[in-house]
């Protein structure tokens, strides 16, 4: 298998997860979807790629705006669990034009849920 198709696998994955969810993200399954991202050792380049791809699924689809921030603030909070990810999560705040690109509207959004999220952890950073 690919990593182009194990990372697709997983899109769908979570996607499938948080409908079934009812886009809760503390209700079976997300939760324990989301407990993969927090995991020692993984893959934290491919953990952050499936987390951009899911927010940008479910940015296209009729998910209320709320729910999306709170699917990508329980993503965002397990990977913060694994300390091999802070810095490339951090990264990804300061790329997120470059990796956006020309989707200003998903970059917005990406930003505000990121910046509340980051608000909590504020004194974890210093």
């Amino acid at each position: 298998m690919t990593s182009l198709s194990h990372i697709n696998w997983y899109r769908k994955d979570r996607a499938l997860h948080a409908k079934l969810a009812k886009y809760q993200p503390n209700a079976w399954p997300f939760t324990q979807a989301a407990e993969a991202f927090s995991v020692l050792g993984g893959a934290v380049d491919q953990l952050l790629r499936i987390m951009l791809l899911f927010f940008l699924q479910l940015s296209q689809e009729s998910v209320i705006p709320q729910g999306i921030g709170q699917m990508l603030a329980a993503l965002l909070e397990a990977l913060w669990q694994n300390p091999q990810a802070r810095k490339p999560l951090l990264q990804v705040r300061k790329s997120s034009t470059r990796i956006f690109g020309l989707n200003v509207v998903a970059e917005t959004e990406f930003n505000a849920i990121f910046d509340d999220w980051l608000r909590k952890h504020s004194q974890d950073i210093l």
